[in-house]
């Protein structure tokens, strides 16, 4: 008789409890929240492009479904850098009925922008919705480089030394495009032949050829590890017409003994 008592008490603490403990989200009847894809996306605008020649789909969400179109404003931040002369920014962004997202398109030109990234700051706003996260698009200006531009077998040797014997390794690199049109990537060592390898990225903006990885060499100088790094004072510079021969500069920093300025050649094979 016990076991049965405590049997029907077990089932009424369990009927007991709420079933809906951990709340359900409601996308009917709940509030509605507005949000971007993204939280950044970068823009690059090639030089000299006239009509707003270069778009950016942008996406937003709302957590919400509804059985007719919405519309939500779009802005621009106060604390954006880029001019508004360099794009054409729409006033709403529609959400189709039946669904959770819309898309609106942001359009730009190269007015008077910089290789150095300038922000425009997008944020939401609509009735009865809820908006926190704005999203950042990283504009800046770059000059089209052809895709076989400085690639392929190409010898490298040093120009100006840090220290005394070679610096980098007289070899044949493979130069190859990078993660961006604009990069190039090799891999090739310093100091000795049996270094070890590390992979050198340069980068071509508008003219100007940098030096743009930090690469440690394996060797040690001024107590701390030798390491090659961008240069401070560059003034390396490429042709899109040629890509023969290029000088790169490079800044070499050797703990204690302090920061060296170097260079090498590159010459097409």
């Amino acid at each position: 008789m016990k076991k049965i008592v405590y049997l029907l008490a077990a089932v009424a603490l369990l009927s007991a409890c709420d079933p809906h403990e951990n709340p359900i989200y409601d996308n009917v009847n709940g509030g509605t929240y507005l949000s971007f894809n993204r939280r950044a996306i970068d823009v690059p605008v090639d030089i000299d492009t006239d009509n707003f020649s270069r778009s950016q789909d942008v996406v937003i969400s709302v957590s919400t479904i509804s059985d007719t179109d919405r519309t939500f404003t779009v802005s621009a931040s106060d604390e954006s850098t880029v001019d508004a002369s360099n794009y054409q920014l729409p006033q709403t962004v529609t959400v189709p009925a039946n669904s959770y997202n819309g898309t609106f398109t942001v359009n730009f030109q190269d007015s008077d922008l910089e290789t150095v990234a300038e922000t425009l700051i997008l944020e939401l706003d609509g009735a009865d919705a809820s908006f926190e996260t704005p999203v950042v698009l990283n504009v800046f200006q770059v000059c089209p480089i052809p895709a076989t531009y400085m690639t392929g077998a190409y010898e490298i040797s040093d120009n100006q030394i840090v220290f005394s014997n070679t610096n980098f390794v007289t070899r044949i690199v493979d130069i190859q495009a990078g993660a961006s049109a604009t990069t190039r990537q090799f891999t090739t060592n310093w100091g000795s032949a049996t270094a070890p390898m590390f992979t050198v990225t340069l980068n071509l903006v508008c003219n100007e050829l940098i030096y743009a990885s930090t690469n440690s060499t394996g060797f040690t100088g001024g107590g701390e590890p030798i390491v090659i790094m961008p240069a401070s004072e560059n003034d390396s510079t490429y042709d899109v017409s040629d890509d023969s021969f290029f000088i790169v500069e490079y800044d070499n920093l050797a703990g204690s003994f302090g920061t060296f300025e170097g260079s090498f050649f590159l010459i097409k094979q």
